[in-house]
């Protein structure tokens, strides 16, 4: 009889601890983990890939399926949304001119020749339906639902990326070419590609890292209800038995209008716990 009691008042503590005031938080690392992958991907393949998840705002490149690198980037406005779907990088344009697209946000601009003023920046990798991974010349963006579709990402890392891909998947890898770029900063050099860079682009708002539960403000408002998103999350990385509290929902929901909250996965309930009760 001792033993049973015992053994309540330790699930009680147990549970009592779980439920406690949630420990989620905005994050401040610029420091990204590397994240499961909930819905299915293109295959693997050998070499470099790309993957854009649009709530996150990050770039990841890939090497043989493994994350090398992320970038902060900027996505497209709630107007212009940056589709999601499967694309692949075939050409690189170097100091590239920009060219009004017919749409009515750039209704009566200008060409606009390669220079601090352009918008795509020092460099832009061309994939399809004219979506564009490019430099740009409002680094204040970056991070932000800020472009009309197209992915901008620093000058520099742009350059640092473009220049990864062109010296694995052309011939023209000889590293005096970037100070030649460089150097006539008026002249665009075109650079096709001898194999399609695979670039896929996400919509998650909800997914796991290292352990930990990673949620992303809904930009575009697609997504359905939060909890609902978590428990599917959750049912899809076979937790079924894991609940989330509607004090840490609440908690969630007024931390992203920050930004990123990430939720240690220890601090959610597991229904066992209760049902033990």
């Amino acid at each position: 009889m001792r033993l049973r009691i015992f053994i309540l008042l330790m699930l009680v503590g147990l549970v009592s601890a779980c439920a406690g005031k949630p420990t989620a938080q905005v994050a401040k690392s610029a420091k990204i983990p590397a994240v499961d992958q909930v819905q299915p991907l293109a295959p693997s393949v050998p070499g470099y890939s790309i993957r854009v998840n649009i709530p996150e705002r990050v770039l990841y490149l890939k090497q043989d399926g493994k994350v090398i690198k992320n970038y902060s980037v900027a996505v497209g406005q709630g107007r212009y949304p940056t589709p999601v779907k499967q694309f692949t990088i075939e050409q690189i344009v170097w100091n590239p001119w920009w060219i009004p697209p017919d749409s009515d946000w750039a209704a009566g601009a200008s060409k606009t020749p390669p220079g601090p003023n352009n918008p795509l920046g020092p460099v832009k990798m061309i994939m399809q339906e004219a979506v564009l991974i490019h430099g740009t010349n409002k680094p204040g963006s970056i991070g932000q639902p800020a472009s009309h579709g197209c992915i901008r990402m620093y000058k520099e890392q742009a350059e640092e990326l473009a220049w990864t891909l062109q010296s694995q998947y052309s011939d023209k890898s000889d590293p005096q070419l970037k100070d030649l770029y460089k150097k006539k900063k008026g002249q665009s050099f075109y650079v096709n590609l001898n194999q399609g860079v695979p670039v896929e682009v996400t919509y998650d708002t909800v997914e796991v890292a290292d352990g930990q539960l990673v949620i992303h403000p809904d930009i575009y408002r697609r997504k359905g209800g939060l909890k609902q998103q978590i428990e599917q999350l959750l049912h899809l990385q076979g937790k079924e038995n894991i609940q989330i509290k509607d004090e840490q929902l609440k908690n969630i929901q007024k931390l992203l209008q920050k930004g990123k909250v990430i939720m240690p996965m220890s601090d959610l309930v597991y229904s066992s716990m209760i049902s033990a009760l």
